[in-house]
């Protein structure tokens, strides 16, 4: 990737800030990998945590604990937060969380 989309991704990342710790995703390392094809106009985010597919909805491994699924919906709403904004910056490419 050159530095100049990673400088770019990385402002976006730094922008997103946890609402528990106040650390941003890039500070927090939430992010495990963007990559993106040129050709195909794709970006694809891959995050460390786990996070719901099923946005606004308790899929059965969050059901065992009140805790876990609060966690796993902050996660969530980050990752979500990451791909809007990650979208709005890179308006050509389609943004995907993987």
């Amino acid at each position: 990737m050159n530095p100049e989309m990673q400088k770019k991704i990385d402002k976006v990342l730094k922008a997103i800030k946890d609402p528990i710790n106040l650390l941003s995703l890039l500070d927090m390392n939430f992010i495990k990998k963007v990559s993106y094809s040129e050709s195909e106009k794709r970006m694809l985010v891959y995050t460390k945590e786990e996070a719901c597919r099923r946005s606004g909805n308790r899929c059965e491994r969050c059901l065992g604990c009140c805790w876990g699924w609060a966690a796993v919906k902050i996660r969530t709403e980050l990752a979500e937060r990451a791909v809007k904004d990650l979208q709005a910056a890179f308006s050509d490419l389609r943004v995907e969380l993987v």
